[in-house]
């Protein structure tokens, strides 16, 4: 083959790349439909603007967002999701890159995640709200325990630094601003704790080496047996065990921490218990002895 026909060829390769290099790139950022009613997001290193366009023709939904909303991101999804599956992971993409959507009419603004309390948000009232990256502002009336006391001891320690938590003391409610996801986790834990049996005192104990799943069921386990500890013994004696205040402890995996509830002789006694169980461990669990 002569020379000037292998630099034809050539030639006319690179022709054909250049030709079809924007077309295997817009490729990459369009979803492959597949069964009806089902879209496979797979994209790789795809601006936001880019996803955000592509949601908004999937959904139908408007959105407004500055030039400070940009990055890129990587979405592998080997299998097809529903369009209300593919809208919470979009949520969710834009949550880990530092932005939220809050509904405005007809819009959907995106902003960053640091300014969406002070944004006009979706407000729940009691009932249950989205398991969703979202940021809402929820109320929660209570029954039986102090709003102004539980929002700083208990919620705020849990929350992420742009969420936020206030107290209305007329009402006795609590109103959280904070993604629907980490609403519902707090609102069982505000579930658990206001209940007419709720007496004592509240305390958070973050953990460093142990899961908070695995240590609140053994402490459970243990606290729940009436001679526990000397000092349960006594007080039993004296005050009659129908007067023995109930101890609870919550897990909340989310901040690898525990939620206590208990007397203060009990909290004493757990308090001691997680110092020694939350160590990191060589070989197997340390004996505790009661």
């Amino acid at each position: 083959m002569s020379k000037p026909t292998v630099s034809r060829i050539i030639l006319w390769t690179t022709f054909l790349f250049l030709c079809l290099a924007p077309v295997l790139a817009l490729a990459q950022t369009q979803p492959q439909a597949t069964e009806e009613g089902r879209v496979t997001l797979d994209f790789k290193e795809v601006e936001l603007a880019d996803l955000i366009q592509t949601i908004s023709e999937l959904t139908g939904e408007n959105f407004l967002y500055d030039e400070t909303v940009k990055g890129k991101v990587t979405i592998v999804s080997p299998e097809s999701m529903t369009l209300d599956e593919d809208y919470m992971l979009f949520h969710t993409v834009l949550n880990v890159k530092g932005y939220t959507v809050v509904p405005s009419g007809e819009v959907n603004k995106i902003v960053a995640l640091k300014n969406a309390k002070e944004s006009n948000l979706p407000t729940v009232l009691n009932g249950r709200g989205k398991m969703s990256e979202q940021v809402i502002t929820r109320v929660f009336r209570l029954k039986y325990l102090d709003a102004s006391i539980v929002g700083p001891t208990v919620l705020i320690p849990l929350m992420p630094s742009y969420a936020n938590v206030a107290a209305y003391a007329p009402s006795n409610s609590l109103i959280i601003t904070d993604t629907g996801s980490n609403i519902e986790r707090l609102a069982k834990i505000i579930h658990e704790l206001d209940q007419p049996d709720s007496e004592g005192l509240i305390e958070i104990v973050p953990l460093v080496n142990s899961s908070a799943e695995e240590l609140a069921k053994i402490l459970n386990e243990v606290m729940s047996q009436p001679a526990s500890a000397p000092a349960r013994r006594r007080r039993s004696t004296q005050a009659g065990a129908a007067n023995e205040p109930v101890t609870k402890i919550i897990p909340y995996p989310a901040g690898r921490s525990l939620i206590l509830l208990a007397s203060g002789d009990d909290m004493v006694i757990i308090k001691s218990l997680i110092a020694q169980m939350d160590q990191e461990m060589s070989g197997a669990r340390s004996n505790i002895n009661l």
